[in-house]
């Protein structure tokens, strides 16, 4: 019962909890085999092809995490307050819908275009938040 006071902290990774039919392939199915391809590319053939500092690789990519931060906020809060109302409708074809429990009672919510890229920078944000630590 305790927990629940805490639970809007998770809101964040809303994202992986949406449901739709293709979502799945976007989420884990491509992101999945191209890692694999880039990691067999780079464990195989990098030597070959590239030459940099590792010591400098982290301290760049630390620097392009912290830049992400700032846009993937900016973004959510552009989003958020924008106003237009093509924004509001929901989206076409195979909606994404979250399902969430709300004083016991589970509700499917089929998302509009603004929720949608709300739950997805928010959830850009916060992971960029953490690997930036």
């Amino acid at each position: 019962m305790a927990f629940r006071k805490h639970t809007k902290v998770f809101t964040v990774f809303s994202f992986l909890r949406l449901r739709s039919a293709d979502i799945f392939w976007y989420q884990w199915i491509y992101p999945s085999v191209i890692t694999a391809i880039i990691f067999v590319g780079f464990r195989f053939f990098g030597n070959q092809f590239l030459s940099f500092d590792a010591g400098k690789l982290v301290a760049d990519i630390n620097s392009l995490m912290g830049i992400l931060v700032g846009f993937y906020i900016a973004s959510l809060a552009a989003v958020s307050s924008f106003t237009n109302e093509n924004l509001d409708q929901v989206m076409k074809g195979r909606s994404p819908t979250l399902v969430s429990t709300r004083q016991g009672k589970q509700i499917k919510e089929n998302l509009t275009r603004r929720r949608f890229l709300a739950v997805l920078f928010g959830y850009c944000a916060a992971l960029s938040i953490l690997l930036y630590i």
